[in-house]
């Protein structure tokens, strides 16, 4: 079985329209040649962006690194719009971080790359040609930035083609622009210093239609007094009001292309075809009244087959041809003769209505769009009812041609509001879904182990068929301008299929950079197309998102996926941190709360630690009503010891008497310093035996230790010991107050002496 490439797309900001047809296009190719695609929306390299709300979105810019790191077999790069404000130096430089991987440059032709771009010559040739036709005597360009490779080509274009129509040329008659909607300033200038200009030739079809909205605030008829040309032929430009006259350089064919390259490069197949054909498409923005070209007071004169022609001219105006166009126009021809033959040439009965209008209905639910068309469509019937009632002179059939009228505007009218409600029905369900989204992303779990699970939880709400979140070791701050470090460390923390999430255990978290786009968790058995959402805050890179959607419908949810999933992602870190820092806060009270009872010279309980763990000792249900031996001791002759041999020796024999107290009350017993040389313990009395079987192993210890210690004096201690029934912290009080009485009696007799 041949092996399923996988080949990575980088691309511009998917929801600008060139960018978002490139991908559907890589897409549908993907799917037809049967690989994988991970697509990477790298928005754009060294754009400073004005606005503060966008000044940190060159953290997209992130994801070129990621793409070179993720082990692909190929890797298409669109560098042309992705790093369109750069030189084709900086694009190489751009380019070469993917080293190894074969490449190919998509709208720029990069040297030692491969590439892939429109043909940008003959489409702005034969645009130029068809305004000079039209009359148009000063032709104006909005360029872009000329160190964009494909901006060039199409200035040197418009120039060549300037020059062989005999036309002037200026050089006010040229203004560079940002290339996108962002150059109303530009465009406001081209207009003050070319007074003449009577046409526009845009380098694309976004800055058209900044073009068109700054040609009509000067009271000017956009195709009339100034014509417009776009270059791209996006899907908007039908849309616009006139519709947009354009050089047709399909994006999507562009994407498809790409990924058919990439494909026979793989395959050893020899692919040196670089240009893809592009084609002038006139419309109303560059024919002068166009709408006047068609008498709508005449639409209805003629044959059947005029009529239709009539009928089809006024629809299509400033459009190509669509595939249904002689669909349409066929069953134009055939309505118009069976209104003339059964309506204004015959009588008409109630079942000649209905078949009419039955026709009528059902074609409309198949060919026609509710769109700008309906408007012509209203007018053309305003028209069809005043031809109808010329041509009908008796009551009858004005009643069946008025009958027929109502019904197709019931029909239209009905299609409208279908429509309008369907819109609303689909926003409704895109509001429902992204607050389910943002609810369910910051319901944070009380466990921190499921948080990354339910942050993926409803995802599936926004048709993401699977998605896999992966996280850096820490935020890692990227600063624009710089490439993204290529050797962070990734965290593998949750993935989600359709409706359920799971978590990644600690022990298989650890994933390498090349196994992102193919971990263990993603089926090897299927084809995928994925789309990367870089997670980022401000100036931090938190890690990405792979997310599967069910189309391409996601991309118009991508950026709102991108923030819903930073925050939530920003959030689960701090609680991490702030848990983190809770359980080393509890660790350091723990901490000082042992110091706290501890004494610091012989490692036994302090005053307070005894008082606290003896409390807790006679407290415990299993010794209530129990008997304890308390016992109260001292040291003999610590300051004899001290004056004699210096307080080293003092401070050893402490600690040698506590060590030796703690052997003898072992470990069911409790032991502290009560300051100085004074010590206190106490044991239940059925595990010490007695009384006497403590003072024998205290006297044994002794012994023992003098032996071993080999010191100029004598270690010893004298101990007061009594046993009662103790039941609360004032019964201990009362037995230690008579251990000390017994310990002053013994102590009163003892000779003092070392």
């Amino acid at each position: 079985m041949k092996k399923r490439y996988n080949i990575g797309l980088v691309v511009a900001n998917i929801t600008d329209p060139f960018s978002n047809a490139v991908a559907k296009g890589a897409m549908a190719a993907a799917e037809n040649l049967d690989i994988n695609l991970t697509i990477f929306p790298a928005k754009y390299v060294d754009y400073t962006c004005s606005s503060t709300d966008g000044t940190y979105e060159y953290q997209y810019n992130a994801l070129l690194s990621h793409a070179a790191t993720g082990g692909f077999d190929y890797v298409i790069v669109a560098i042309g719009t992705v790093a369109y404000l750069s030189d084709n130096k900086r694009k190489k430089e751009i380019l070469d971080i993917f080293h190894n991987t074969p490449i190919l440059s998509v709208s720029a032709n990069i040297d030692g790359y491969d590439y892939v771009q429109y043909d940008n010559t003959s489409g702005i040739t034969q645009a130029v040609n068809y305004l000079a036709k039209s009359g148009r005597k000063h032709i104006c360009m909005m360029i872009g930035d000329l160190t964009n490779n494909e901006c060039l080509q199409r200035f040197e274009a418009y120039r060549k083609a300037i020059a062989n129509n005999g036309l002037e040329y200026h050089d006010t008659y040229v203004m560079s622009s940002d290339i996108s909607e962002d150059c109303e300033n530009e465009v406001a200038l081209l207009i003050k210093n070319n007074a003449e200009l009577d046409a526009v030739l845009c380098v694309n079809d976004m800055v058209a239609t900044t073009v068109c909205k700054m040609i009509k605030k000067t009271h000017r008829k956009v195709g009339q007094d100034v014509a417009v040309v776009g270059f791209d032929d996006l899907p908007f430009a039908t849309k616009l009001d006139p519709p947009l006259a354009s050089v047709r350089a399909d994006a999507a064919n562009l994407g498809y292309r790409s990924v058919e390259k990439a494909v026979n490069f793989l395959d050893g197949v020899k692919d040196d075809e670089h240009l893809l054909g592009t084609m002038f498409i006139p419309r109303a923005s560059c024919v002068a009244d166009s709408t006047n070209d068609i008498d709508m007071y005449e639409m209805f004169s003629g044959n059947c087959e005029e009529i239709s022609e009539n009928i089809m001219a006024y629809i299509s105006v400033g459009k190509e041809k669509s595939d249904n166009y002689y669909v349409i126009k066929n069953f134009c021809i055939y309505i118009v003769s069976l209104i003339k033959s059964r309506i204004a040439n015959g009588n008409a009965n109630e079942a000649d209505i209905k078949y009419i209008s039955s026709l009528f209905e059902n074609f409309f639910d198949e060919y026609i769009n509710y769109d700008e068309t309906l408007l012509k469509i209203m007018d053309i019937l305003d028209l069809f009812n005043v031809w109808i009632t010329q041509k009908c002179k008796s009551d009858s059939k004005t009643k069946a041609a008025d009958s027929f009228r109502k019904t197709a505007y019931k029909k239209v009218i009905g299609g409208l509001i279908s429509n309008l409600n369907s819109e609303k029905n689909k926003i409704f369900d895109q509001n429902h879904n992204f607050n389910l989204v943002v609810r369910e992303t910051l319901m944070f779990s009380e466990n921190l182990n499921e948080i990354y699970a339910n942050i993926l939880a409803k995802l599936y709400c926004l048709n993401i068929k699977r998605s896999y979140l992966y996280l850096l070791d820490e935020p890692t701050v990227y600063q624009s301008g710089t490439f993204f470090p290529m050797n962070v460390q990734w965290n593998f923390k949750s993935y989600q299929c359709e409706k359920n999430t799971y978590s990644i255990t600690n022990s298989q978290q650890r994933i390498s950079a090349d196994k992102l786009y193919a971990n263990e968790y993603i089926p090897s058995d299927e084809r995928h197309t994925f789309v990367v959402a870089d997670l980022y805050s401000r100036e931090y890179q938190y890690g990405i998102l792979l997310c599967e959607p069910e189309s391409d419908q996601f991309f118009a949810n991508l950026e709102f996926t991108v923030y819903q999933m930073s925050t939530a992602v920003k959030i689960s870190e701090f609680l991490y941190k702030q848990e983190s820092m809770f359980n080393e806060l509890h660790k350091n009270n723990l901490a000082f709360e042992k110091m706290s009872k501890v004494d610091e010279l012989t490692g036994i309980y302090n005053r307070r630690g005894f008082y606290a763990a003896a409390n807790n000792l006679i407290m415990n249900p299993e010794n209530i009503g129990k008997f304890f031996i308390v016992c109260y001791a001292d040291m003999d002759n610590l300051k004899m010891v001290n004056d004699s041999y210096g307080h080293i020796e003092g401070d050893f024999s402490l600690k040698a008497l506590a060590d030796c107290l703690v052997k003898v009350f072992g470990q069911n017993g409790v032991v502290g310093r009560m300051g100085g040389d004074e010590f206190a313990a106490i044991i239940r009395s059925d595990l010490a035996e007695s009384k006497d079987k403590i003072s024998q192993s205290k006297e044994h210890l002794i012994t023992e230790l003098n032996k071993s210690a080999c010191k100029p004096y004598k270690i010893n201690m004298s101990m007061g010991i009594y046993e009662c029934l103790c039941d609360n912290s004032y019964s201990l009080k009362d037995a230690i107050d008579k251990a000390d009485d017994i310990l002053y009696t013994i102590k009163a007799k003892r000779k003092k002496e070392i």
